[in-house]
């Protein structure tokens, strides 16, 4: 059984609105796998709520990373 692999790519927002996946790392797809997406604003409110940032910093890395709408974590593959 695999594991997950978190943060493996994102879901991005180009200058002229179009949306892109860009992978942040080295993964085999099968047919049958599944990649989670999770709102990029929803992870750093999580990141908040579990005292790993302040608001105030979650904030500003909502404004600085306005173009990030998901990140992408690949879920494990059940043989």
């Amino acid at each position: 059984m695999s594991k997950w692999i978190n943060n493996c790519g994102q879901i991005l927002k180009s200058k002229k609105g179009t949306l892109y996946i860009k992978f942040d790392a080295d993964f085999d797809v099968k047919k049958g796998d599944t990649l989670v997406m999770e709102k990029k604003v929803d992870a750093l409110d999580k990141s908040v709520e579990n005292g790993n940032i302040t608001e105030e910093r979650a904030e500003e890395l909502k404004e600085k990373l306005h173009f990030v709408k998901y990140e992408l974590h690949k879920g494990p593959r059940s043989e």
